[in-house]
Order: C-alpha cells, then sequence, then structure tokens
C-alpha cells in the first residue's frame, strides 16, 4: 500500500478532490489512524487548507520521506513484439465485379484477411468479409475509460457531505436549522443531540462573517422569541377558599331565587341540595327562602304565587278533613 500512497502523493494529474478522497482512504487505512482525524475530515470534507493538512499526515503514517517522492520510478515498460502487417479490413462491403470476376475477387479478399468463408459461393464470402468488418468496426469503436466503483465507504462520505453541505444551504440562506432537518439530511434520526449541535456549529464556521450591525434570520427569530416570552398576561391573582365558598353559596342562593322566579314551591330538600348541606337546619332553609322571595318583583295587585296558591288549596284540603271528622 506504501507505493500506492508515494504514487498518489506523485500524481498531479488526478483533480485536488479526488486526491483527498483517495489520501483519505489510505490514512484510514493505515496501521494506527488517529480516530479524531479521520472524523474531522470527514464531517469537513475538502478543501485546500485540509488537503494539504491530509497528505501532511498521510506521509506521517506511511513514513514517506521526501526523498522517496524524488526517487524516479524503477518500473520497465516492457518491449513490445514486433507483429507483421496485416491487409486492412475495410469498413464497408467492397463493390465487386459481375460473373467469375467477381467471385474470384471476392476470394481473394477472404485469403488476403486470412478469412475462412462456409464455401467459395458469393453470399458465404460475403458473410465472411462482413463478420471481418463488424468486428473491426467494433474493436475502434471508442469506449469509456472504465470508472472504478466506489467503495462503500467512499459512498457514507459522499453522501455525509452532501448531508453537511444541505445544512450550510440552509444557514446560508439565514434560515433555522432545527434538529430534525438535520437528521433527515443524513438520514438517522437516532442522531443525539450532542451531534446534531456540532453538526451545525461547524456548518456556521464555514460561513462568512455578516457585516457588522447585521443580524442573521436565526438570530432575529430568537430574539423575537424572547420578547413574546417576556410579554406575559398579567397575572391573576388564586381565588381564596374563602372566595370560592362565597361564590358557590351565591350559585346556590341563585338556584332558589330561579325556582321561586318560576312560580314554583321550593321545598327545604332542594335549598340543601342546592347549597351541598344536608345538615341546614329548618330555621336556616326557611330564611335562605324568605331571602330569596325579597329578591323577586311584587307580583300584580290581586294575584297570587302558585306558591300561595298551593298553600290555599292545602288549607282548603285540611279545614274540608277537619269538618268531616266532626
Amino acid at each position: 500500500m506504501r507505493n500506492k500512497v508515494i504514487d498518489l502523493l506523485k500524481n498531479k494529474e488526478v483533480s485536488p478532490q479526488e486526491k483527498f478522497n483517495q489520501a483519505l482512504m489510505y490514512y484510514r487505512n493505515s496501521a494506527h489512524p488517529n480516530p479524531g482525524l479521520v472524523r474531522g475530515y470527514n464531517v469537513k470534507g475538502y478543501s485546500a487548507q485540509r488537503l494539504e493538512e491530509l497528505l501532511y499526515d498521510v506521509k506521517k503514517a506511511f513514513d514517506i520521506t521526501d526523498k522517496d517522492l524524488a526517487e524516479k520510478s524503477t518500473k520497465v515498460s516492457p518491449k513490445k513484439e514486433a507483429t507483421k502487417p496485416k491487409a486492412t479490413v475495410p469498413t464497408e462491403m467492397p463493390s465487386f465485379s459481375k460473373g467469375a470476376k467477381g467471385n474470384a475477387e471476392r476470394k481473394a479478399l477472404v485469403a488476403e484477411l486470412g478469412l475462412t468463408a462456409k464455401s467459395n459461393k458469393n453470399v458465404d464470402l460475403e458473410e465472411a468479409i462482413q463478420n471481418a468488418i463488424d468486428t473491426e468496426v467494433a474493436k475502434n469503436k471508442p469506449v469509456d475509460p472504465e470508472i472504478p466503483e466506489k467503495t462503500e465507504e467512499e459512498k457514507q462520505q459522499k453522501a455525509q457531505l452532501e448531508a453537511f453541505n444541505k445544512v450550510v444551504a440552509v444557514l446560508e440562506a439565514g434560515e433555522v436549522c432545527p434538529p430534525s432537518f438535520v437528521r433527515e439530511a443524513f438520514n438517522n434520526k437516532e442522531l443525539t443531540d450532542d451531534i446534531v449541535n456540532e453538526i451545525i456549529k461547524k456548518a456556521k464556521a464555514t460561513l462568512p462573517e455578516p457585516p457588522k450591525g447585521t443580524i442573521s434570520k436565526e438570530e432575529a427569530l430568537a430574539e423575537a422569541d424572547k420578547a413574546k416570552q417576556a410579554k406575559v398576561d398579567p397575572e391573576i391573582p388564586e381565588e381564596t377558599e374563602e372566595e370560592k365558598q362565597q361564590k358557590a353559596q351565591l350559585e346556590a342562593f341563585n338556584k332558589v331565587v330561579a325556582v321561586l322566579e318560576a312560580g314554583e314551591v321550593c321545598p327545604p330538600s332542594f335549598v340543601r341540595e342546592a347549597f351541598n348541606n344536608k345538615e341546614l337546619t329548618d330555621d336556616l332553609v326557611n330564611e335562605i327562602i324568605k331571602k330569596a322571595k325579597a329578591t323577586l318583583p311584587e307580583p300584580p295587585k290581586g294575584t297570587i304565587s302558585k306558591e300561595e296558591a298551593l298553600e290555599q288549596a292545602e288549607k282548603a284540603k285540611q279545614a274540608k278533613a277537619d269538618s268531616k271528622k266532626k
């Protein structure tokens, strides 16, 4: 692996970003990588300054000196054996003469190209020639250089860098970056609050300093929230026990008044239930009913209340019963 690292360090054709990714992979697979440095390079990603720092750490990890980098490669390219020139395969089917002369031309071309036909018939000779043409065209067709497939670790690094850039983009727009957005960007709902806050902190560190005297949208929202918290409704003192009892008694008294207003008879049991006190004496009950009646408007002259009518009916009933006894 050390030779591969040296080749990477000497390679000037690879892009700085790619060199950063490969160097980080080699450093991680070295004998004694520093977990803190690996984590830092992963989170922060590529920059020109971090590339220099990473290359320095890689040199130390693999004990590579400037002398190692200055040495020329000792690899010797193998000599290619001389090959005999071959007949050129045409790019398309040639035009042949008619008759026996054309057949002879076809056989001659098949022989020159070193081909084998099924027979000396024109159709078989042309089939062999066409196959050679197709093979040659396919061979000379430019092929995209094979791009080595990225390792799972490299894919994770790329995904983390993209997620980090999403967080940076939100902060650059002056928006608030909630923890839920960070967890969604990193596709990891298990990220702790400490890790989320660290990511946001590092993302903020990449932003340019705002002009003096200005505040970010996040800070403005934070201040507005503080002001909102400070502006609270005036405190309403809690009712005392005595006030609660007075309120309950007033509500019970109004129930008694409502019954009397409807012209109904208000029995003592109703008064005790309204006041939620079965221990009220008859004297107290009568006093409550008396006071409730006092609140009622005077009835028109010549009219009696329903209660008085019931009382008179009761008296007449009683008088009738007494007369029968006599």
